[in-house]
């Protein structure tokens, strides 16, 4: 960087000094290129975000989708359910209207928060103390903006032989980040100096109001 500075050439040209060195500008294009890909992809999630957000209802915040899991739990059921931890663990509160959700440790299915039937199913020679540790530990559930970014906005799928279907919506985003970014490097260095005072305040701006809030 320095070297390119002093020089006042590209990274491409600035190694010709150095025949032998030629191979280090081609280097910094190509990992320049891969942030470029990188950091768009946040921009596009960022895009697709605030296009949701203008919604009445935010989609992120229910759990009666078409992609939503029985194991999803929303904010009322997390404030109603003291049980529900930072990893969607629950203990007192039934789920999409299901009093049986799957027990992932035991793999079985158990009436949530009813320890006499998590007790019937350890083996005999466990202890209560044991059971009760399967109780707060086994009923795992996941939220629903987790459900919706994983099974929404990315369409996740574990097994490598289900790709998934072709979400339209992200591709466009992504389209849409692309342009701006082009936009941004067509107007020019001065032009793109100008938008990093807006780039650079607007995160301290929104840090400060979620704080206050």
């Amino acid at each position: 960087l320095s070297v390119g500075q002093y020089s006042q050439c590209g990274p491409m040209t600035v190694w010709t000094a150095v025949p032998l060195l030629k191979g280090v500008g081609i280097g910094m294009i190509l990992i320049s290129c891969y942030i470029c890909i990188f950091y768009t992809m946040f921009l596009g999630y960022s895009l697709h975000y605030i296009w949701a957000s203008v919604q009445s209802v935010l989609p992120w915040t229910t759990c009666n989708n078409d992609y939503n899991t029985p194991r999803c739990y929303t904010i009322v059921d997390a404030d109603s359910c003291p049980g529900v931890y930072s990893r969607g663990v629950c203990t007192g509160l039934p789920v999409n209207g299901s009093s049986a959700p799957y027990n992932s440790t035991l793999h079985n299915v158990a009436p949530l928060g009813n320890l006499s039937s998590l007790v019937g199913l350890v083996a005999t020679t466990e202890s209560a103390e044991q059971a009760t540790s399967i109780k707060h530990s086994a009923l795992s559930f996941t939220s629903s903006s987790e459900e919706y970014f994983l099974r929404h906005l990315l369409r996740y799928h574990i097994n490598i032989g289900e790709p998934g279907s072709f979400n339209i919506n992200m591709c466009l985003m992504l389209l849409m980040a692309w342009c701006i970014a082009a936009m941004m490097v067509i107007k020019g260095i001065r032009w793109y100096g100008k938008v990093v005072y807006i780039t650079v305040i607007i995160p301290y701006v929104v840090l400060f109001i979620l704080a206050i809030g």
